[in-house]
């Protein structure tokens, strides 16, 4: 099992606009693809996650191998978040990185 960890900075006014979109608009859409499951949305929290102007959020996805998470990432998720900068352009920022579940 792959997780797709998906880590977003954003400014900390745009904290409950952003994680409603998350919830209403990011994860349904990433649900319908089909390819990925077991969405849960994460504040990070210390170190130099601590910043009195921003704050990071985390989305994490699974997908059953490597190959459907680069595939849902390239494809779903490039839409989805294209969506994101057309709503808030350069105010939220992300990287995605790939984990693998070990027994």
């Amino acid at each position: 099992m792959i997780v797709i960890n998906t880590t977003f900075h954003l400014p900390c006014p745009l904290r409950h606009e952003f994680t409603k979109w998350l919830k209403e608009h990011y994860v349904p859409k990433a649900l319908e693809s089909g390819t990925v499951t077991e969405p849960s949305i994460l504040r990070v929290l210390g170190g130099s996650a601590e910043d009195p102007e921003g704050m990071n959020i985390a989305c994490q996805l699974k997908a059953a191998t490597l190959h459907e998470a680069h595939r849902w990432h390239d494809t779903h998720g490039a839409e989805i978040r294209r969506d994101m900068h057309e709503r808030w352009g350069q105010k939220i920022l992300f990287f995605s990185t790939y984990l693998e579940l070990v027994d």
